[in-house]
């Protein structure tokens, strides 16, 4: 070892800190979705952190995909897959997958326990069919200029329960010179 190495490792301070309530980290804050299509799966970010005792920061676990979590997934048509893994986003420090087998939701929980500590908390998945062109059976349109063609869809995410207002249509084009995209809304 030389003398930089010696220098750098003098300024290392190592802090041993107790944990506070593991959370998920939710699409608003983190930028992933709980829902995918049926068979793929949903990785849910899981952070952990610890509590500094002289303040009310939380700082979180870098790495803490080797604890012991028990993963719980309520509804029978949802599998927790222990093998797969993603990189985990924001300050999330590992990812339970979890794969849908039909249209549906199910409540999941991650539990993390020591001695007497008992760190939990739990959330919704959604697995929906995936969307595909109904018509034309083709699912290519080209159109001349002026002329105009309805597009049907199936499958797709679906409504939340309780949170409507968050799901939306997306329609776009490449080009708004070209084409004008607007939707026609069947009642359910």
């Amino acid at each position: 070892m030389n003398k930089i190495h010696r220098s750098w490792l003098k300024r290392i301070l190592t802090v041993f800190l107790p944990c506070v309530p593991l959370s998920f980290l939710f699409p608003s804050r983190a930028g992933h979705d709980l829902e995918a299509e049926i068979g793929k799966p949903i990785f849910v970010n899981v952070a952990v952190f610890a509590q500094r005792s002289t303040s009310s920061d939380r700082l979180p676990f870098t790495k803490c995909e080797e604890l012991p979590l028990n993963v719980k997934v309520f509804d029978l048509n949802f599998d927790y897959d222990k093998e797969l893994r993603a990189t985990p986003k924001g300050n999330a420090c590992t990812t339970v997958a979890v794969v849908g087998n039909v249209v549906g939701t199910s409540k999941i929980s991650v539990e993390y326990r020591e001695g007497d500590t008992v760190l939990v908390d739990s959330a919704v998945v959604a697995s929906y069919r995936p969307l595909t062109v109904v018509h034309p059976a083709s699912a290519q349109t080209v159109l001349a200029l002026g002329a105009s063609r309805q597009l049907v869809f199936s499958g797709g995410p679906r409504r939340w329960t309780g949170q409507s207002v968050e799901h939306g249509q997306i329609i776009f084009t490449d080009s708004e010179n070209i084409a004008d995209v607007s939707p026609i809304l069947l009642p359910c």
